[in-house]
Parts: C-alpha cells; sequence; structure tokens
C-alpha cells in the first residue's frame, strides 16, 4: 500500500500495489514484493475496500493506516 502526501504533508490518498488480491471475502490481503500475506479484521477489510475503491476514508483511520 502505498501513501501519497499532499503538499501540505496530510495524507491525500492511499493505493494498493497493481500486485494485491484480495481474498477471503476481503479478509485476506495477498501482495507486494517481496510476497506478503495479511489477515484483516473486520475493520482492515472495510478500509481496504474503501482504498480499492477510491473513496475517501473514514476519520479515525490512523489507527489502522498510520
Amino acid at each position: 500500500m502505498a501513501r501519497r502526501d499532499s503538499d501540505d504533508g496530510s495524507v491525500s490518498r492511499f493505493e494498493l500495489d497493481p500486485s494485491c488480491r484480495v481474498s477471503a471475502g476481503g479478509r485476506l490481503l495477498i501482495g507486494g514484493s517481496p510476497l506478503s500475506i495479511f489477515r484483516l479484521s473486520d475493520a482492515g477489510a472495510r478500509l481496504v475496500d474503501r482504498i480499492r475503491s477510491g473513496e475517501d476514508l473514514t476519520r479515525g483511520h490512523a489507527s489502522l493506516t498510520g
């Protein structure tokens, strides 16, 4: 996952690496180099879904993205 920062230092957007795949109903994230596998909580799965769809992140995402 890449974080794109704006000029003022605030986070404006996250992007998943093109190699990333989501499985197990959104609860498993696979990708990157070297290959990594992450098991996501319900909140983590919702966050990744928002990132994948290009939606704005909800307030309080820092505990999952920071």
